[in-house]
């Protein structure tokens, strides 16, 4: 058995040389049969970027059968046959360039997405994962598993997703728009509002999209009429003293602060007649008295003190 792995082995690198096609990140010159790869797969991508799609196709064809170990000649091949609608063809492209190029995160988090628009939650969910265990700070990884958790029923999950996705891209637009149609999906209209305000910031004023400001509209309305109603309890009684009038001010501003030492005494009596209130002798002090109450302010009864008491409502 060993004696035959070790045949594989060079049964492998030898299709590798006779092909001519470099490893890549391999040092050394680079072969014909991988500079023609990579003329096709540039040729390719400018195809797909003009909307050519079967043109594109056929050149990222060429480019894989070039080079069948190029990752990135796969990842483009793939992206075209997805366009072309032929999506089971493009995820085994993009599967093989994960296989090829295995330490890159951003191709599973790609994958997943893949798998995720097709309806497959289990091999997206295992190429978020994947993506994570590979690049934990990915943006990217966080945020394709959030939509995974979302699809599958757990929107809880979904959202401490989004949002470690915004810890390491706080700007990012896209994701903001999610959480924010999330928080209503959650009948939370006040979180929703305040990430749409996060959102328009990142806009100049004026360049906010119409779906932004839509939804805006919408968490507005609703966080007015999630609004608790107030308690029916009795109505709270409005104060029969009011305030000062403006005439009142000065003498209100004159008040010193008095002793510690200076006993205040209160009235609970009716209130005054008249909302403006006027000064009150005391010794030391001034304290402010309803006019009704005025006269009331005379000698402490029984206790000899020379001081007057002053019945106030302050």
């Amino acid at each position: 058995m060993p004696r035959l792995g070790q045949h594989l082995t060079v049964t492998c690198l030898l299709a590798v040389v006779l092909s001519g096609c470099q490893m890549p990140g391999r040092e050394g010159a680079v072969s014909r049969s991988l500079a023609t790869c990579r003329h096709l797969s540039q040729q390719g991508v400018a195809a797909l970027e003009r909307e050519q799609v079967q043109q594109a196709e056929t050149l990222l064809g060429k480019a894989v059968a070039a080079c069948p170990i190029d990752p990135e000649a796969r990842r483009h091949y793939a992206e075209a046959l997805w366009r072309g609608g032929a999506r089971p063809e493009a995820i085994t492209q993009l599967d093989e360039a994960c296989r090829l190029a295995s330490e890159d995160a951003t191709l599973r988090v790609r994958l997943a997405e893949m798998h995720l628009l097709v309806g497959q939650l289990e091999p997206a969910r295992q190429s978020a994962q994947q993506a994570l265990d590979l690049n934990p700070k990915l943006p990217a990884a966080w945020a394709i598993r959030g939509r995974v958790m979302l699809v599958g029923g757990q929107p809880q999950e979904a959202l401490a997703d989004f949002h470690r996705a915004l810890g390491y891209a706080p700007g990012d637009r896209q994701i903001l728009l999610e959480v924010a149609e999330l928080y209503r999906q959650l009948s939370w209209p006040q979180r929703a509002l305040a990430t749409l305000h996060s959102l328009a910031d990142t806009y100049s004023p004026g360049e906010e999209p119409q779906q932004v400001l839509y939804l805006m509209g919408l968490a507005y309305t609703a966080s007015r009429v999630s609004r608790p109603p107030r308690s029916a309890g009795p109505p709270r009684r409005r104060s029969s003293v009011g305030w000062p009038r403006p005439s009142c001010w000065p003498a209100i501003r004159r008040r010193p602060r008095p002793r510690p030492s200076t006993p205040w005494f209160f009235s609970l009596g009716t209130p005054p007649a008249s909302n403006c209130w006027t000064a009150c002798d005391w010794p030391g002090s001034r304290r402010l008295c309803a006019p009704p109450l005025s006269d009331a302010c005379s000698r402490q009864e029984g206790s000899g003190d020379p001081r007057r008491v002053c019945h106030c409502l302050t």
